[in-house]
């Protein structure tokens, strides 16, 4: 705006103030309101306007003949006209990134110090301030200011807080915008439900929240440690990636960060009533090293193994990362929810209000398809005997089914990191928390929970036997559980484990990342041989006789001669192996990240082998004459006589869980289309 408009508005808005037309409250919001316009200037002279309008009101004042109302209300006319010659459209706009949209986010309360940040310049808030985008809220003790967006959107921003608004606006087509930043702080959020289209996100320093309509606190602690309450509805919980990796970001670690937090938003956890959500800034922190080593350890510019080593590392990154952990109001008792029942708006509550003879509506009666449709899993099971499909939502809720209909559900609190596992009467699960649960399958009850030193990542499932479990962690140790959940004895092997022990007899082999399988003697609890097998990242071995089978993380399937301590065999395929290989009819399936599906004799010799051109990271199914594998966007059924595939199925989104087959039917989830379900 030039700055003679300004001033001349201001003073119109004073002369209005001055009548008594308006509060101070009033004018100081006008005076915002012009002051952040952004005019697109007709093709008039706006001064000689201006001068007209001004000459008109002095007219008015010196004649006399006017009653005290008439002259306010004319001058309020011509505040008006002098606005409509101004714009030369009868509009005002403010613009928004691109698009152009009016300010309506407004300082309805303010108590105590609070400051405005806009443009680098620092100011008391008034109440009735409009605030937009790029404006950042700060709060001293014993203060706090609250915020409102129409009747949409309630924030109170409590004391010692800093608080950004980097988007707030409906656009021109009507959908809402809401970007959102605590960097410290305590923040209590209303949202009235979203519409479709709509998108709203809360962000502090090491994660990100997903808003669809819901009543949540959120706080960050002087270490950055986040803390999430949640009132009703539903949030989504995020890890966010915080690297501070200087230097040019060629594709390569572009791509690499990009797919950091694409494996970040597919771990998000689903915060419901109740519930308290917590990220911690350790976690965030140890992430952000795992990045820049990696950054630092990709290959230069242009070289042709950039793409792979690329996919390497984002699985190892993957399997390093903490998901939010999710707690119970039982577990981890709410302290903001009381405050958020006060600032939630009532008109639900008035509705029922007016209207008691009404009775609520019953919930909908369950439907297995729209429920596959609708799932979001990280891990697919079935149990044969008792006919149960079980699914493993990626909040770590556990739902079972028989029938199309729910057996029994069951909430972890955490992420699944693992695979389930079954000794058939009881299910074992391996959180995110480092925890090892384990439930019923008869009826989902919670039998036993311990803690381990180190969660269990990519393969890493418990090994199950009739007495019990053993479990390796990311940090190094082996646990011996029996089934009542007694710590029988612990092991400290040299180095993470990443990869399922297996039991053979009273010998168990554990793969650990010193390049090394350790044969631990069970009996005697000692390590009796170690394996030279290169690194094992999420693929466990096999053993048949006196013969252990392997892939590892540089793409090499091998034999290995237990009897006689050496190796009989190795192949190589393209790309890290991280998927369990098999052996079905005498032979072994392998696949690869590189795209790779072979088949080789227990010898060694190749039968055939066949290239994607996508890669494999989940562990294929055999059953005699066909081949089942799951890349990230295709099913394939392989003829494993021939190699030929003998029919595929292209999906929309990637795949995200391991196949399971029950009877005839195979299941596996997908990201965005839920769990398919396919006949064979």
């Amino acid at each position: 705006m030039e700055p003679y408009i300004e001033k001349e508005i201001l003073a119109i808005v004073d002369v209005l103030r001055a009548d008594g037309r308006c509060s101070d409250v009033e004018a100081r919001g006008l005076a915002s309101l012009f002051a952040r316009a952004c005019f697109d200037d007709p093709p008039i002279d706006a001064a000689r306007g201006l001068a007209r309008v001004r000459s008109e009101a002095m007219r008015e004042r010196e004649g006399g003949a006017v009653s005290r109302a008439s002259s306010a209300r004319t001058k309020a006319v011509l505040a008006a006209a002098s606005v409509l010659i101004i714009a030369g459209a009868a509009v005002l706009f403010f613009r928004a990134g691109d698009e152009i949209v009016p300010p309506e986010t407004v300082a309805a309360a303010v108590y105590g110090e609070v400051r405005l940040e806009r443009g680098g310049v620092v100011s008391a808030l008034e109440p009735g301030s409009l605030l937009d985008a790029g404006d950042t809220v700060q709060t001293g003790p014993r203060s706090f200011v609250e915020l409102r967006y129409r009747d949409e959107i309630s924030i109170r921003i409590k004391q010692n807080a800093r608080f950004r608004i980097d988007e707030l606006a409906r656009s021109g087509n009507g959908r809402l915008r809401a970007g959102l930043d605590l960097s410290a702080g305590t923040a209590l959020l209303s949202f009235k439900k979203l519409q479709r289209g709509d998108a709203a996100e809360v962000r502090t320093p090491t994660s990100v929240a997903g808003v669809r309509g819901t009543s949540f606190g959120v706080s960050v602690a002087a270490n950055r440690d986040v803390r999430y309450e949640v009132l009703d509805g539903r949030i989504s919980v995020r890890g966010r990636l915080v690297s501070d990796a200087a230097g040019p970001q060629d594709e390569a670690r572009r791509a690499l960060l990009e797919g950091v937090e694409q494996r970040l938003a597919e771990r998000a956890v689903a915060v419901e009533a109740n519930e308290v959500c917590e990220v911690k800034e350790r976690d965030a922190r140890v992430l952000a090293k795992k990045v820049e080593e990696t950054l630092a350890a990709l290959p230069a510019r242009g070289e042709a193994a950039a793409g792979a080593r690329l996919d390497d590392a984002l699985i190892k990154i993957a399997a390093e990362t903490a998901a939010p952990r999710i707690y119970t109001a039982a577990e981890s008792p709410p302290v903001l929810l009381r405050e958020l029942r006060q600032l939630v708006m009532t008109e639900d509550a008035a509705d029922r209000t007016a209207a008691p003879g009404l009775e609520e509506k019953l919930p909908p009666a369950f439907n297995q398809n729209t429920w596959m449709d609708r799932a979001r899993v990280s891990y697919v099971v079935t149990d044969d005997a008792r006919r149960l499909f079980i699914a493993v939502g990626t909040d770590g809720r556990i739902d079972a089914l028989r029938n199309g209909a729910v057996v029994w559900r069951f909430r972890c609190g955490s992420m699944v990191n693992a695979r389930p596992v079954s000794d058939g009467e009881i299910v074992y699960l391996a959180t995110a928390d480092e925890r090892i649960i384990a439930i019923a399958l008869d009826n989902g009850k919670e039998l036993w929970s311990r803690k381990t030193d180190g969660v269990l990542h990519f393969g890493a499932r418990p090994a199950v036997d009739a007495e019990g479990i053993y479990v390796a962690t990311a940090k190094g140790h082996l646990y011996r559980f029996d089934r009542r959940g007694r710590e029988l004895w612990s092991f400290s092997l040299p180095a993470a484990a990443y990869s399922t022990p297996v039991l053979h007899g009273k010998l168990l082999f554990v793969p650990a990342q010193d390049d090394r399988i350790h044969v631990i003697d069970t009996v005697l609890r000692l390590v009796v041989m170690r394996i030279d097998a290169g690194t094992i990242i999420g693929s466990s071995v096999i053993v048949r006789g006196d013969r252990l089978y392997y892939a590892n993380f540089e793409g090499f399937v091998g034999c290995y001669n237990i009897e006689r301590d050496e190796p009989e065999w190795r192949y190589r395929l393209n790309g890290a192996v991280t998927a369990d290989p098999i052996i079905d009819g005498g032979y072994l399936f392998a696949v690869s990240s590189g795209g790779d599906v072979v088949k080789l004799s227990l010898d060694g010799r190749l039968q055939w082998r066949v290239n994607l051109g996508g890669p494999v990271e989940r562990s294929p199914i055999a059953t005699g004459t066909e081949l089942y594998v799951l890349s990230r966007r295709v099913f394939y059924v392989f003829d494993t006589e021939k190699g030929t595939v003998q029919w595929s199925l292209v999906m929309p989104s990637e795949s995200v869980t391991n196949i399971a087959v029950a009877g005839k039917t195979m299941y596996f989830g997908t990201q965005e289309n839920g769990i398919y379900r396919i006949k064979k």
